[in-house]
């Protein structure tokens, strides 16, 4: 008995070593990261004072500092948070300001002054990030959104370049081009390429269809740029094989096809549940060698799809779908946007990194909730900006609002929209009259009425 109680004791104090040793290291990991988060700020308003001076350009003291501008352009970039709920919320902790006081003194921070936090937000990601990686995947997409650069009271439609890293899953870069650049992606692409400072050796640069070009193939081989993207399926230089180009096409290209099924449930006419099975061909060209098998390259091009949520993210948090601001600057006041809407989400994947890796399960995707941790950071904003942050307050939030959320895996929900007169919203109504008449024609057996693109379509489903 003596003996039994003795090792019980030895197993407690192990026990009890092993778990302050973790704590210890939680304790020290946190404290460092703290450092880190804190310096990307560090002495902002003598910084910013400098590069005015550079410029010529006076400041004088006043009741707000150009950090209290920074938390007010910070804030003011989320969504559904008022301009005007901002200020109200900065001055209940602070000195009663106008929001104009808040406005001008933010316009005065130079665009530099913005692009250098966010090249020391990048620093200390690459610091937490994996940097053993053969390749970097960079999915590549266009997005559009309206913007108020002509100031005439009609929105305009401008397209925007965002390139995700898939790898890290952290974007790198959202590039706001112009009005006028609608269905330029690929010439967006390769101003992107020709202007930037990235190890393009060491990354594979993943896109759709609608980069199916083959000047761009070219392009991107003579630079000794790796990529991967999906074909047109009315491509005429695809021979029936699918396996090769036409003889005098790029013949370092390969050809990777694959078919696939979709199966999902929607209303028919009686609203009663259809299971529906759709069966997908997709064709991918790549300039990769052989040393990339078949299923590697498929893997490739599915991971994709990260862009597409990337921009649902932004969209769903931030206020980048709809930039009705217009001033003397409004390139600059759109682009100092999208460099806050980049250090947010490079600081939640920061936080990300330091915590520990969702658990893996067989039956679930098991992520965390990017959205719930990006609004977090409102509650912890001001601490960051002033250089503030402790490991108490960084681990209260991350206690807070790191939170894992569950998806079933192979799982496909349609891409529709709960708000009215959205896109997604509109497009749910043309997606449901479309599939109403094909299980109308299948089940009755008229295909013959349907249009030509219908009954191609038609081929590819089997109701169940």
């Amino acid at each position: 008995m003596y003996i039994k109680n003795i090792f019980k004791y030895i197993v407690l104090i192990f026990l009890f070593i092993i778990i302050y040793i973790i704590m210890n290291k939680i304790k020290n990991d946190l404290e460092t990261l703290t450092k880190d988060i804190n310096n990307i700020f560090y002495n902002a308003n003598d910084n910013i004072s400098n590069i005015l001076k550079t410029k010529n350009i006076n400041t004088r003291t006043k009741k707000l500092s150009f950090t209290d501008a920074l938390t007010y352009k910070f804030l003011c970039a989320y969504k559904n948070y008022t301009n005007t709920q901002v200020v109200a919320d900065l001055n209940f902790t602070n000195i009663k300001v106008d929001i104009n006081n808040y406005y001008k003194k933010e316009q005065k921070i130079p665009l530099e002054y913005y692009e250098n936090i966010l090249n020391n937000t990048k620093q200390i990601l690459n610091k937490y990030s994996n940097k053993n990686l053969k390749d970097r995947i960079i999915a590549v997409d266009g997005t559009y959104n309206n913007t108020n650069f002509k100031n005439d009271k009609k929105l305009e439609t401008t397209l925007n370049m965002g390139y995700y890293d898939v790898s890290n899953c952290v974007p790198i870069h959202i590039d706001l081009k112009n009005y006028s650049d609608k269905n330029k992606e690929i010439s967006a692409f390769i101003e992107y390429v020709d202007n930037s400072k990235l190890d393009m050796q060491n990354i594979i640069f993943v896109m759709d269809r609608a980069y199916f070009s083959y000047d761009l193939f070219e392009y991107l081989n003579k630079k000794n740029i790796k990529f991967v993207i999906r074909v047109k399926n009315n491509c005429i230089h695809l021979k029936k094989n699918k396996s090769v180009l036409h003889k005098n096409k790029c013949e370092y290209v390969r050809f990777v096809s694959y078919n696939t099924t979709i199966t999902s449930i929607i209303k028919d006419k009686k609203n009663k549940d259809r299971s529906v099975t759709r069966n997908l061909s997709c064709n991918i060209a790549t300039n990769l060698n052989q040393t990339y098998d078949e299923d590697t390259i498929k893997n490739i091009y599915k991971s994709r799809w990260d862009v597409e949520v990337f921009f649902k993210l932004i969209k769903s948090n931030f206020k980048f779908s709809y930039l009705t601001e217009h001033n003397t600057q409004t390139r600059i006041c759109y682009l100092k946007k999208y460099i806050v809407i980049l250090i947010n989400c490079m600081l939640e994947r920061i936080f990300e990194l330091v915590l520990e890796d969702p658990p893996k399960n067989n039956k679930y995707n098991i992520k965390y909730n990017k959205s719930l941790a990006l609004n977090g950071l409102k509650q912890i904003i001001s601490n960051i900006i002033n250089s503030t942050l402790t490991s108490e307050i960084l681990f209260k939030y991350l206690n807070n609002f790191f939170t894992l959320v569950y998806s079933e895996k192979n799982k496909n929900n349609p891409r529709t929209s709960k708000i009215p007169f959205s896109k997604w919203y509109v497009k749910n109504y043309i997606y449901k009259y479309k599939n109403d008449k094909l299980i109308d024609a299948i089940d009755n057996n008229t295909l013959e009425k349907l249009n030509k693109n219908l009954k191609m379509e038609a081929l590819t489903i089997t109701l169940l």
